[in-house]
């Protein structure tokens, strides 16, 4: 009976463990592995885009029209702040 009762216990342990660890991991570690993809394409694109943030176009006298290289850029920014900032809104 000793034996039976301690098998018993070992396997609900064992199930309440992976349960605690389940949760744990979609409480934790997917947020930090989505924030980690999102810092890392951000670092990306500064790193890509870098001429285009030391070098502005002077819009006055391009008339109001930007590069193609420039335009890429600032679409490109706005798509990751905005992914960013959803980030932000959905981690608990």
């Amino acid at each position: 009976m000793d034996l039976l009762l301690s098998i018993i216990i070992s396997v609900l342990s064992g199930a309440l463990v992976h349960v605690i660890y389940e949760c744990m991991k979609d409480v934790y570690l997917q947020p930090l592995q989505q924030y980690k993809d999102i810092k890392f394409r951000i670092s990306c694109a500064l790193s890509l885009y870098a001429n285009c943030l030391s070098n502005p176009v002077d819009l006055a006298r391009s008339h109001d029209i930007l590069p193609a290289h420039y335009q890429n850029g600032k679409n490109e920014f706005r798509l990751l702040a905005a992914e960013l900032r959803a980030f932000i809104e959905i981690v608990s």
